[in-house]
């Protein structure tokens, strides 16, 4: 068989980052939580069978897709996690997430503090000012 799909990663829950602001250092600190696997989806339209012994009289049942889609998405997933999706992720989350503070903090008195992106973690360092 041969198909395609997605395989989403990301952070889940937003509200678990935390930002310190260090004004001694003249640091921001984001930390953001682990990204995880956020969905796994196989298109069913391009699912194609390529066997020999298909013909309309030993054709897919609804039960075979079911069965065929759960252990393919959870193969996809794993070959994803294993070709380095998670790693993409959170550099692309990082990536993002500094980027807006940087937008965020320009023109204020904030704007030449360093900014650190602390990953896999919801504990910043607590605000000092």
């Amino acid at each position: 068989m041969l198909y395609s799909g997605t395989v989403e990663a990301g952070i889940e829950d937003f509200t678990a980052i935390s930002v310190g602001i260090d004004e001694t250092a003249r640091t921001v600190t984001i930390a953001i939580p682990p990204v995880e696997v956020l969905g796994t989806e196989i298109e069913p339209g391009s699912i194609k069978v390529y066997d020999e012994s298909s013909s309309a009289l030993n054709q897919l049942q609804v039960e075979d897709f079911a069965a065929f889609q759960e252990t393919e998405e959870k193969r996809a997933t794993q070959v994803a996690v294993n070709n380095g999706l998670l790693t993409k992720a959170e550099n692309r989350a990082e990536s993002i997430i500094k980027s807006h503070v940087e937008t965020l903090l320009a023109g204020t008195a904030y704007a030449d503090y360093t900014i650190t992106v602390v990953r896999g973690t919801a504990d910043a360092a607590p605000s000092t000012r």
